[in-house]
């Protein structure tokens, strides 16, 4: 039987929790990823006990708002790169906890002849406006009772320059428009250059409720020297503008945020 391989979320791109991107190339100074074999694949960031079992009908996750959850295949590209499908919920479906955890990935793989497997959700959106997008193509698959699109490709991703504790940078080639309006608190990642990135997208195996956000920095043991995390409330509308140049990164919990690039 063929043997399914995770590849570690946070290794393989920060932008996996941004909305459409399609094409993507990976910047890190320095790192390695590991490729894990299934277990947990959803909690290789952290874990955190819930209140409801995991899967339940009652799972409160599936009550928080822009809930999503995305399948990527990998399969060899030429160099020794790895090349990317990102299958994904956004927009046609809330992807239940039950159906989430119920899927087959090694079934998968074989089904579609993946070299490689990564589940990537459940997730939600917590930007106030913008991140909408339309699929690639037309084609809707079905993952056990879940609808999903092709939602972004990686045509080209480098395993060595990421590092499997997050806080790794992408290049993401997209336009789009996404923020927070005037009032709202954002939760920043501040870089050592003082580059100010902005949380738009929550991993949900981490962070069970929205409530729990002013409190991700505590959580943060792996913070890159001289990083900080901070809650900020705006005293103006936040506006992430994009044409070709986003940047992203994730924390060690697998939450996205990103910034206009320069």
């Amino acid at each position: 039987m063929k043997k399914t391989t995770f590849v570690t979320h946070a290794a393989i791109l920060a932008l996996l929790a941004g909305c459409g991107d399609d094409s993507v190339s990976s910047e890190t100074d320095a790192g390695s990823t590991d490729l894990e074999e299934p277990g947990d694949p959803a909690t290789d960031a952290g874990s955190t006990d819930l209140e409801e079992p995991v899967g339940a009908a009652t799972d409160p996750r599936d009550e928080i708002p822009r809930r999503y959850c995305e399948i990527l295949l990998g399969y060899p590209a030429e160099g020794g790169l790895l090349s990317f499908e990102v299958w994904g919920s956004q927009f046609i479906g809330d992807c239940p906890q039950a159906k989430w955890d119920a899927l087959d990935f090694e079934a998968i793989q074989a089904e579609y002849g993946a070299l490689f497997v990564n589940p990537n959700g459940p997730r939600a959106g917590i930007t106030d406006f913008g991140g909408e997008f339309e699929g690639l193509g037309e084609e809707v698959r079905v993952y056990g009772g879940i609808e999903m699109q092709l939602v972004s490709t990686i045509p080209a991703f480098d395993p060595s320059t990421a590092t499997g504790g997050g806080y790794t940078l992408s290049l993401i080639d997209q336009t789009s428009v996404k923020g927070f309006n005037a009032g709202t608190e954002v939760y920043e990642l501040i870089t050592e250059e003082g580059k100010v990135y902005t949380m738009i997208t929550v991993d949900l195996n981490n962070v069970l409720d929205l409530s729990e956000l002013p409190g991700v920095g505590a959580r943060l043991e792996g913070l890159p020297d001289r990083w900080t995390w901070q809650a900020t409330v705006l005293d103006t509308e936040r506006r992430i503008e994009v044409d070709g140049n986003l940047e992203s990164i994730q924390d060690e919990l697998g939450n996205t945020y990103q910034r206009a690039g320069d």
